[in-house]
């Protein structure tokens, strides 16, 4: 949990109110199953909250992002020149974007994946790797902006609040 939200708002120098808001969680897991055999479990997850508000509904900012990455590996040495390893992991990230009520972008996105490694040492200077790896990718991606001009208005409000008047061009 971040502080920042208490920090920005003793600082904020607008008239705009902003509550970001952001979290990480990790976490690992070890199990020597015998000696020729060990599991790992992996999770990572983290989330990020902003929001920005003026008076007006239709020009709040809204911005959500998140992941999470959760991964199975097992290593396996067969004899001391043989080894695999298998990893099935499965990634989800995901954001989400309004102004107001009419304009959002989101994104989902998830990822399968598989890989299966071999490493074969037949000699101390040579060594041989191989693997596979399968992956299922899925998305879904929704734009909605009725009026862009009017978007593109508010933004530059926005950031004009904050750092005055700005010339790309200088």
């Amino acid at each position: 949990k971040s502080f920042i939200k208490e920090a920005v708002d003793y600082i904020n120098p607008t008239d705009y109110v902003i509550s970001p808001s952001f979290y990480d969680t990790q976490g690992k897991f070890v199990y020597q199953l015998n000696s020729s055999n060990k599991i790992i479990a992996n999770v990572l997850y983290s989330y990020d909250d902003t929001y920005l508000e003026k008076w007006r509904a239709d020009t709040d900012l809204y911005s959500n992002y998140g992941n999470g990455y959760y991964g199975i590996v097992w290593n396996s040495v067969f004899n001391p020149q043989f080894m695999s390893e298998l990893i099935i992991s499965k990634g989800d990230n995901f954001w989400d974007n309004r102004v107001g009520t009419k304009r959002s972008q989101k994104l989902n996105l998830t990822e399968y994946v598989c890989n299966w490694n071999f490493q074969y040492i037949p000699h101390p200077t040579h060594e041989l790797e191989f693997g596979i790896t399968l992956k299922n990718i899925q998305y879904d991606y929704k734009l909605r902006v009725p009026d862009v001009t009017i978007h593109l208005r508010d933004l530059t409000e926005i950031i004009a609040s904050y750092y005055g008047n700005l010339d790309i061009n200088q």
